[in-house]
């Protein structure tokens, strides 16, 4: 029952912190920019805000699911007999973001 709690407060506080830093955000953007209406500025500074969030949480979520050093040390000492060891790169892991691929034109 103290998890669900904790769950629930977690998800209600945490939409109210971002909409409370982007309205700051967005009062202080109307102030710089009077041209700007308050509601835009907030809203401008909420897509900001959350895009900010995610691109963290995005970069976090690599550094923590990378292989640590320690971990490392211990594959290239068992691999060592069969062929050296690369690093495999960062960028690697992240999805594909390219173009997509083109379909092929349809001939008539």
């Amino acid at each position: 029952m103290a998890l669900l709690l904790v769950v629930l407060v977690v998800l209600a506080v945490a939409p109210l912190l971002l909409v409370g830093l982007a309205t700051a955000e967005g009062l202080l953007l109307h102030w710089l920019i009077p041209s700007i209406d308050v509601p835009i500025a907030v809203l401008i500074a909420l897509a900001a805000t959350l895009a900010t969030v995610y691109f963290a949480l995005q970069i976090l979520r690599i550094a923590l699911t990378a292989p640590s050093a320690s971990e490392s040390e211990d594959e290239e000492e068992e691999d060592d007999e069969d062929a050296p060891a690369e690093s495999p790169s960062l960028y690697a892991k992240l999805p594909h973001l390219g173009r997509s691929r083109r379909r092929p034109r349809k001939t008539r």
